[in-house]
């Protein structure tokens, strides 16, 4: 409670000074980059489906997490194919947190809304 007290404090005390905005590696943005449009269905996983139109991932697609996942079925084809479309199967290929992901989604979604103002040049760390 007293993180948020001394940040109220903060606010109170300046109110035209804008939150910080957290920074993130390359990593971290490219993974929230491939979540966005795998969300908004502008990219697809690979894979391929079979005669009973059942959808799995490729070998380059599945990850170690795909292994909790339900197999597809006729009545449940596209199990497999949700999974990964989610931010933690995503985070996964691109080896990083799936936390940052989410954050990082977040405030991509917020930047192209225009309900975010920025005022630092680049939100991207530059380091390996």
């Amino acid at each position: 409670m007293t993180n948020t007290k001394l940040t109220n404090a903060t606010r109170k005390s300046n109110p035209n000074k804008l939150p910080a905005i957290p920074t993130f590696t390359h990593h971290v943005l490219a993974a929230a980059k491939q979540f966005i449009a795998r969300r908004d269905r502008k990219e697809h996983p690979d894979g391929k489906t079979d005669n009973a139109k059942r959808w799995y991932p490729s070998t380059c697609e599945r990850t170690p997490g795909c292994a909790y996942i339900r197999s597809p079925t006729r009545a449940w084809p596209w199990s497999l194919m949700t999974h990964c479309r989610t931010a933690a199967h995503v985070a996964e290929l691109h080896g990083v947190d799936d936390r940052d992901v989410k954050r990082a989604a977040g405030l991509l979604d917020r930047l192209a809304s225009g309900t975010l103002v920025v005022r630092r040049n680049s939100i991207l760390r530059k380091y390996h």
